[in-house]
């Protein structure tokens, strides 16, 4: 609006009541569990091909959301768990996607992740959004 471009990064919500949340009442929405981070893991999918990089925040606010930290992200090529990789394929193959863009939470206790998609573009080229599930298991599955 106005010239000037704006952009909702995520947000951690605190216990509110019903009055505090009119101003998402109208618009698209999505509340996750709150995961504290090792580091972050997108994950490229284009046909058979599956490219994974670590995200490590050093900010704040690139802790709760990373794109708020691009300039002061470090970032390096990831390796994936066999199981992991095979999840993802279900994923793409099953919904009939040639392109994804999947991130990973990755947990500081556990090692473990929890996994959603986003901007994900079936053959057709519409856009969907994939529920989380967590790794190893079926992305379809509930």
């Amino acid at each position: 609006e106005a010239g000037v471009r704006e952009f909702a990064h995520t947000e951690p919500v605190d216990t509110t009541t019903p009055e505090d949340l009119r101003d998402v009442a109208l618009t698209a929405h999505q509340y996750q569990r709150w995961i504290p981070k090792a580091y972050e893991a997108r994950v490229f999918v284009v046909g058979d091909e599956i490219i994974a990089s670590e995200i490590h925040a050093h900010t704040d606010a690139a802790r709760v959301d990373w794109r708020a930290g691009y300039g002061s992200n470090t970032y390096r090529v990831a390796e994936l768990p066999a199981d992991v990789t095979a999840g993802i394929a279900r994923l793409m193959g099953e919904r009939g996607l040639v392109f994804g863009a999947l991130d990973f939470a990755i947990d500081t206790e556990a090692g473990s992740g929890s996994l959603k998609s986003t901007r994900v573009a079936s053959t057709a080229g519409s856009n969907t959004k994939q529920e989380p599930s967590s790794p190893g298991t079926s992305p379809t599955s509930s």
